[in-house]
């Protein structure tokens, strides 16, 4: 486990979306601080203790209530491909853009804690075009497609697979 998370790590530390990612680990660790129930006798007991045997995820799991891979799972940051948590839903912007450079907007619904995309409407405008990219939009990120085989348990957010239309 300590080898996938450093390469976790990595992968989020060399990210162009690393500031965001960042932020978004820190909210949601944040928020589960805040809802934790535990008594302060048993987190300063077990941080103690979980910093003593130098073990990552049972200090997250003191100081919030979770492990380390589900903050990150939580936080969008890797995939939730056991699901988890819950499986919402929202509206997207499916975007293709063929080799002139035009671009083609059509809604699809986006699984956030999988990242899949279904219920794509295509656009008829671009049925004989080659398309060069593809790529979804939700408030104002812009998320690049790959293909479900290229995708691994721990891609970070910033990729999504599903369907290829």
């Amino acid at each position: 486990m300590k080898a996938d998370i450093k390469r976790i790590i990595e992968q989020i530390r060399q990210s162009d979306d690393c500031d965001k990612i960042y932020e978004y680990i820190a909210e949601t660790l944040y928020q589960e601080i805040n809802t934790d129930d535990a008594s302060y006798f048993d987190i300063g007991f077990h941080l103690l203790k979980d910093v003593y045997d130098e073990d990552i995820n049972d200090l997250f799991i003191t100081i919030c209530g979770w492990s380390f891979e589900s903050i990150l799972k939580k936080s969008n940051v890797i995939r939730d491909y056991d699901l988890t948590f819950h499986e919402e839903t929202e509206k997207a912007d499916y975007v293709t853009v063929d080799i002139d450079g035009n671009e083609y907007t059509s809604r699809c619904t986006y699984k956030p804690q999988t990242h899949e995309i279904v219920d794509i409407v295509a656009s008829s405008e671009n049925n004989n075009t080659e398309i060069i990219e593809e790529y979804i939009e939700i408030d104002g990120r812009r998320f690049t497609s790959h293909t479900e085989d290229s995708i691994s348990d721990d891609d970070m957010i910033s990729y999504w697979y599903g369907e290829n239309v």
